[in-house]
């Protein structure tokens, strides 16, 4: 992959530098998920990430996931793109999985960069099902390989763009029966191997890579490390493979950052207690978030400078608001995160009549007050790119002229919508759509984040945008210019 006018083509199709990639978990979750592929047409053409396990969970698992109606028959299907539209198309017209309100437009999925990451996390608690990791490790080893190859075919057979390395990712939060003793003794095992467990993959993704003549996707080598000593080795692990082996990634993703809410693991990325303070003073509601931002920016800067190179590096799930623009000045070139669809499906239908009430208990949907316009101007609401219940937003609240917010039209629009609940208290077409069009507004936000990175050549240009954003300003310089990265 080339760099030209600050842009990649892959496979015919253009991603800009920066790209924000929206998260399809088709397969692995129902109700609000399955209406993402339905109302892509207000996505436009945002990049997608996909996840390998809730796509093949049936058949490598035996397990019946939410899709499996549909994914029964993607293999009638050239590609992924071609299969998206079938689901699309099947959801609407079979299933009405479609709000009366929106009139969907055309859209074909082949025009969307997809990318596929493996869903490590689920592939390794399943396979310890078969093989227990400390009584049967080879075994265990031996089955993960074969799910290696199964991922790397599934990316080619349906010409994925780009395809992550196939790695052991940490494990750092667990819900369901992943809280289970059992599950948290086997993450334990696998951290405390990981580093092994992912040179063995390396070897074997590029034996195995560099005997397909005609691989499709474009293939990003993954970068770990506990610190930023180990994640620079691992870097430069990764390139004398290249040369050994005389393959080279086509890029890189930068993984294996825990969250930052560990002590332990900021003091070991020099987060130290006075540079908590600091971050206290300026921003106490988000420091998790600018402690992440720090963590994910310098991994991104030992990645960039250690390969030496403009090809691509992914931050994956490091694409939040406070993470975009310093990710970027970092040398990234795209990321995901799946907070945007997270804050829009809080929330229970029971309380969704309450809505209007400003001081209604429960739970609700959360959204994103707009920090930037469409135009890519600062907005003038407060509370720039804070998610709120969405009962606390005012109906006077500006809207950023995205495509969802063109279908919205006001606040108060898109709380009558949200309100169409069943007279059972159950989520209607309507007030799915009302949702989507919460997570949506999101991501186009993020997307906006992207293209104000793109099109403005330095941090006190986009400093000088949000000037009036004293709290926002604030934590983008501390994390850009005031933190000390060692490199």
């Amino acid at each position: 992959m080339k760099l030209n006018n600050n842009q990649y083509t892959l496979n015919s199709k253009v991603l800009p530098v920066p790209s924000f990639f929206s998260i399809s978990n088709l397969g692995g979750g129902g109700s609000d998920k399955y209406r993402e592929t339905v109302y892509g047409d207000i996505l436009e053409n945002t990049p997608i990430l996909l996840n390998f396990f809730y796509l093949n969970q049936k058949k490598i698992f035996g397990l019946n996931g939410f899709a499996v109606p549909w994914l029964s028959n993607i293999d009638s299907y050239d590609t992924f793109g071609d299969f998206l539209n079938y689901v699309r198309q099947d959801m609407i017209n079979s299933s009405k999985y479609i709000s009366s309100y929106h009139t969907p437009d055309a859209l074909d999925y082949n025009n969307n960069i997809l990318l596929l990451d493996s869903g490590a996390g689920n592939i390794i608690n399943n396979i310890h099902l078969e093989y227990d990791y400390i009584t049967e490790k080879d075994k265990f080893i031996e089955r993960l390989l074969e799910v290696m190859k199964n991922y790397y075919d599934f990316a080619d057979r349906f010409k994925f763009d780009i395809v992550i390395g196939f790695d052991i990712g940490g494990k750092y939060t667990f819900k369901g029966d992943e809280r289970s003793p059992a599950i948290k003794e086997l993450n334990m095992h696998i951290l405390r191997d990981a580093d092994d467990l992912n040179k063995i993959l390396l070897d074997e993704t590029i034996k195995y890579l560099k005997n397909k003549d005609e691989f499709y996707p474009k293939v990003f080598a993954t970068i770990h490390g506990k610190n930023p000593i180990a994640y620079k080795t691992y870097t430069q692990h990764v390139l004398s493979m290249e040369k050994k082996y005389d393959f080279t990634f086509d890029g890189f993703a930068g993984g294996g950052i825990a969250s930052a809410k560990n002590a332990e693991l900021r003091r070991a990325w020099g987060i130290s207690s006075n540079v908590e303070t600091e971050i206290i003073a300026i921003n106490k509601k988000n420091k998790n978030e600018l402690y992440n931002a720090i963590l994910s920016s310098y991994a991104c800067k030992i990645i960039r400078k250690t390969i030496n190179d403009n090809r691509p590096i992914h931050a994956l799930g490091c694409g939040g608001k406070f993470n975009i623009l310093p990710l970027y000045y970092a040398g990234a070139t795209s990321f995901d995160a799946q907070t945007p669809g997270r804050r829009a499906y809080d929330g229970s239908a029971e309380n969704n009549l309450n809505v209007k009430n400003p001081n209604a208990a429960g739970t609700f949907s959360k959204y994103m007050v707009a920090g930037l316009s469409s135009k890519l101007k600062a907005s003038n609401n407060s509370r720039v790119f804070e998610y709120l219940k969405l009962p606390l937003v005012d109906n006077t609240t500006q809207l950023c002229g995205c495509p969802a917010c063109i279908l919205t039209g006001n606040i108060n629009s898109l709380k009558s919508l949200y309100t169409k609940v069943s007279p059972r208290n159950k989520q209607t077409e309507d007030s799915y759509y009302a949702k989507q069009l919460i997570n949506i507004h999101g991501i186009w936000q993020h997307n906006y984040l992207s293209r104000l990175a793109q099109v403005t050549p330095s941090v006190s240009e986009i400093i000088d945008e949000f000037s009036n954003h004293t709290t926002f300003v604030n934590s983008l310089d501390y994390v850009i210019n005031k933190f000390n990265y060692v490199l």
